[in-house]
């Protein structure tokens, strides 16, 4: 009989609500990030996206190249999410080194000190580093270490 520490699955471990809360903030953030990389090819690919003056081509191409990097690091964290839900032990490494990494990114980012940047700017930007942090938090709990067993 099981206890209710034990829940019966059949063939499938349980996951803890910590790593499933975890792999939903990372498709949350890679959603987020994913339409700015999105919107980022397309307003470049546009002619009429940016003013038509000496250099705007290669703006233009600028902003298309890191709309590709920011799209291929989506296809990672989520791929890494899908992963993390599957209770892989990379896919835990993997988020928490990743998603630590764009703490630690965002967090620079945030105190650097610049001048012009939107109070709103700011504020989302901090929000998302504390959903970052977040995954790395969830992820290391020793509930959501319970999930990863040696594979």
């Amino acid at each position: 009989m099981a206890t209710p520490e034990e829940p019966i699955t059949e063939g499938r471990r349980q996951r803890s609500t910590a790593t499933t809360i975890a792999a939903v903030l990372i498709f949350f953030v890679t959603g987020i990030f994913a339409l700015l990389a999105v919107a980022a090819l397309v307003s470049a690919a546009v002619s009429g996206g940016l003013p038509q003056i000496e250099g705007a081509r290669s703006a233009r191409v600028a902003i298309f190249v890191v709309g590709l990097v920011v799209l291929g690091v989506c296809l990672w964290t989520a791929t890494v999410g899908v992963k993390v839900l599957q209770l892989k032990s990379w896919a835990r490494v993997a988020a928490v080194v990743t998603f630590g990494g764009f703490v630690l990114m965002s967090v620079t980012t945030l105190f650097s000190g610049q001048e012009g940047v939107p109070v709103a700017s700011k504020f989302l930007s901090a929000v998302v580093t504390a959903m970052d942090a977040a995954v790395v938090v969830l992820l290391l709990t020793p509930s959501a270490g319970g999930d990863f067993r040696a594979e």
